[in-house]
This record gives C-alpha cells, structure tokens and sequence, in this order.
C-alpha cells in the first residue's frame, strides 16, 4: 500500500522509501480571474520534491507560457527564502502545453523548517516585469524520525 499525504483535493503519493514525493496538481484553474489558486504541498525535510502545475484558462485550453518566467518562491517565518525561476533554468516549462514543473533537491529543502504551514510558497508568471500570482499555499514539511 502506498502511503498518502495532502488532503483530499490535492494528489500526493510516497511510491516508495526513497521519499520521492511527487505533487501532481492538474490543472490549475484559478478561481476566477485576477485571483490565484490554493493548493497545499507536503515534502519531508531534506527529500526531494517534484511538483508540476498544468495551466489551464476557464475554456480548459492550456495558457501559452512563451514569453513568461515563471517563479516559484517559497518562504519562512524567519526570513528565510528560495527562489527558483524558468529564466535561470531552475524551473522546467513547456510553453506549449502550460506545463510548469518545479524538482526541489534534498538541499534546497533542507533548510525548510518542520511543521505544518511553516513555509508558503507562490508560483507567479513575470511578462514584461509584472509578477502574476497562478497559485500560492502551504507547505506541510515533516521531519525525518531519529
């Protein structure tokens, strides 16, 4: 059996002892216009993390994404933060297809604090310097048993 996380709108699944958590969250559809969508992730501290968003518009086309960065930036209530963007080659996007996948690895998620909702996270799209939110939420990070 294969153990879950995440709630019950979101997909999360632990395939095996390695601790690769993958978040599939397809698609996205934000609420309504102007507004970001909410999805909660869940990682184990140190673990990677692969998480990918399809982007979808309200008639269930993907959004073409030539032109834009996309930047996921995570954040902590110590001032600590991570930020990966597609212009820097830290985010993989298929423009085409709306696809945004983000591959944590075990360092960057190191320093992620345990707890629940200890870190939110966004993923914006930048066209011509303006950030537009697509979806922000929580980051459930559990830690490792000694």
């Amino acid at each position: 059996m294969v153990p879950r996380l995440g709630s019950v709108r979101d997909s999360f699944s632990l395939p095996s002892a390695a601790s690769r958590l993958k978040a599939n969250l397809d698609p996205v559809v934000p609420p309504a216009p102007g507004l970001p969508g909410f999805r909660r992730l869940t990682l184990w501290k140190g673990s990677p993390l692969q998480v990918s968003f399809r982007l979808r518009s309200s008639d269930g086309e993907p959004v073409d994404l030539a032109g834009s960065d996309m930047v996921f930036t995570f954040a902590w209530a110590d001032g600590g933060a991570l930020t990966l963007s597609s212009a820097a080659d830290e985010v993989d996007v298929d423009e085409a297809q709306g696809l945004v996948t983000l591959e944590l690895s075990p360092e960057q998620s190191a320093p992620f604090p345990s707890g629940g909702s200890a870190v939110q996270y966004q993923l914006a799209r930048v066209v011509a310097a303006t950030p537009y939110p697509i979806v922000h939420g929580p980051v459930d990070v559990y830690q490792w048993m000694p």
